[in-house]
C-alpha cells in the first residue's frame, strides 16, 4: 500500500510537461462537468501537463476556521512550500520551504503542524514557522494529533509487518499496535474514541477503547479509497475514492454520495471545520489533437452536504 501511494503522488506532481497548441480542442469545455474520456489512440497512451503552481492537502486550523494551511508546488523550480493562509485578513505566510513536502500535514490544537518531507521521517513545525523539529529516526508516515494534542499516531512498515505507533509530543513512542496499518491516511474522532482509516481498499475505523478493527463499507468494484477525515459528529466519517466523494455513518452504515468523480474530475484530502469542506480536487481536460490531458490542483470549499462548491482563489 506505500508504495501505490507513492506512485499516486508522483502521478500527480511530477506530470510531464508539454506544450499546447492553441487550435487543440478541450473536452470538457464546461468548467464543472463531469466527463470521462476515451482510450488514447496512441499505444503510448496519453501525456500529461500540468501548470507551474499546483495547490494540494488543505487542513483547516482546528482553532480558527478561518485559516487554512496547504501546500503549493512549484512545477519547473521542483520544490514546495508550506503556506498559511487566512480568509478574513487575506494574510499569506510561507511556514516551510523544502524540495518535498508531502502527503497531507495535520494541524494540531496546540499550533503544531505534523508533516512528511522527502526522507519519511515525521516532522513537526509551529503554526507560525518556528522550531521545525525532527519526531522519528526509524521513518514514519501519515502522522496525526489526537485532538486534545497531548500525543500522534503514525505508521511504518518493517519488513512485511506494519506497526502504529502512538507517541508523545516529543516523539517518545508509548504504545505500539501490531493491527494492519491503523494509521494508514487516517483520522481522529473530535471526540478522541476513534480512528478512521482505509487500509486495505476498506473504510474502517478502530476503536481505542475496545482495541478492535470495525469494517464500515467496502467500495464496489475495490475501489480505493484514498483520504478520510470526521464530521464533527464523530460519527460520519467523509472519504474519497476514484468514484467521488461520500459521507458514511457508522451507526447506521448508511453511505450518501456528495461528489462524483471521473476523468476531468477527481478529489481528494478533504479537511472539516464546523459546517465547512475545504478538499483538493484534481480538474482535467483532454486536448485531443494533442493526445494530453492537462490537470490542475486547485482547492474548494463547499458546505458539509457538497452544496456551495466554490473553487479557491489565492494571491
Amino acid at each position: 500500500m506505500q508504495t501505490k501511494w507513492k506512485i499516486v503522488l508522483f502521478f500527480f506532481f511530477t506530470m510531464f510537461f508539454t506544450h499546447c497548441k492553441k487550435d487543440a480542442a478541450i473536452h470538457p469545455t464546461v468548467e464543472d462537468e463531469c466527463v470521462n474520456f476515451p482510450p488514447s489512440s496512441s499505444p503510448l497512451g496519453y501525456q500529461y501537463q500540468q501548470p507551474e503552481i499546483t495547490y494540494n492537502a488543505p487542513c483547516f486550523n482546528p482553532s480558527n476556521p478561518n485559516e487554512i494551511i496547504f501546500i503549493r508546488g512549484h512545477y519547473s523550480a521542483q520544490y514546495t512550500e508550506l503556506v498559511k493562509y487566512n480568509f478574513i485578513t487575506k494574510n499569506e505566510q510561507i511556514l516551510l520551504n523544502s524540495n518535498q513536502i508531502w502527503g497531507h500535514p495535520n494541524w494540531g490544537i496546540s499550533g503544531w503542524i505534523l508533516l512528511n518531507k522527502g526522507d519519511n521521517q515525521v516532522w513537526k513545525i509551529k503554526d507560525n514557522g518556528d522550531s521545525l523539529t525532527q519526531l522519528t529516526s526509524q521513518f514514519g508516515l501519515d502522522a496525526i494529533w489526537s485532538p486534545d494534542g497531548s500525543q500522534f499516531a503514525y505508521w511504518v512498515q518493517i519488513g512485511s509487518t506494519y506497526y502504529t505507533f502512538f507517541s508523545d509530543v516529543n516523539g517518545n513512542v508509548f504504545d505500539t499496535l501490531l493491527y494492519p496499518n491503523i494509521a494508514y491516511q487516517a483520522a481522529w474522532s473530535p471526540d478522541g474514541s476513534k480512528i478512521a482509516t482505509n487500509f486495505t481498499y476498506k473504510l474502517s475505523y478502530f476503536d481505542l477503547n475496545t482495541k478492535q478493527t470495525i469494517s464500515v463499507y467496502i467500495p464496489p468494484n475495490s475501489s480505493a479509497i484514498y483520504s478520510v477525515s470526521w464530521l464533527s459528529d464523530s460519527e460520519s466519517i467523509i472519504w474519497c475514492s476514484d468514484d467521488g466523494f461520500f459521507i458514511t455513518n457508522i451507526n447506521t452504515q448508511t453511505t450518501t454520495q456528495i461528489k462524483t468523480a471521473c476523468s476531468s474530475k477527481k478529489y481528494i484530502h478533504p479537511s472539516v471545520s464546523n459546517n465547512k469542506i475545504i478538499i483538493q480536487r484534481f480538474d482535467s481536460k483532454l486536448l485531443i489533437s494533442e493526445n494530453t490531458i492537462v490537470t490542475e490542483n486547485n482547492l474548494y470549499m463547499m458546505d458539509a452536504n457538497g452544496n456551495n462548491e466554490t473553487k479557491l482563489a489565492f494571491p
